[in-house]
């Protein structure tokens, strides 16, 4: 039986402490993207906060993006974009920006791009 399959039924003590376990590679059979949905929206950005931070290549931020805010989807774009060492690829952002900051990022981008032609 996979473990993912009691997710549901712990209480967010025991999640935040599996969270942990998969951040300090103490787990690996569960995958962080089986937990993000059990978690608050606090934690789901703390966490996030926690692999940027900590640079957890193991830990995929593409992930979290669903859970996000729209505003953390917009930092997060704007991060991505100044440094391309994070592990996410700003494009998959794109869908979950709200309409006014992709209009905004589209203008920034043409401009950028017009500039370099």
């Amino acid at each position: 039986m996979k473990v993912s399959k009691f997710l549901p039924f712990l209480e967010d003590g025991d999640i935040n402490e599996v969270v942990e376990m998969i951040l300090n590679k103490k787990i690996t059979s569960i995958k962080i993207k089986r937990v993000i949905p059990f978690l608050s929206n606090e934690k789901v950005e703390e966490t996030l906060n926690k692999v940027i931070e900590d640079k957890l290549s193991h830990v995929k931020i593409s992930n979290f993006v669903p859970y996000l805010s729209e505003e953390k989807v917009y930092e997060l774009y704007v991060a991505a974009d100044s440094d391309e060492s994070m592990n996410i690829e700003k494009e998959s952002l794109i869908p979950f920006l709200v309409s006014a900051k992709l209009k905004e990022l589209f203008y920034l981008e043409l401009e950028k791009h017009e500039t370099t032609e």
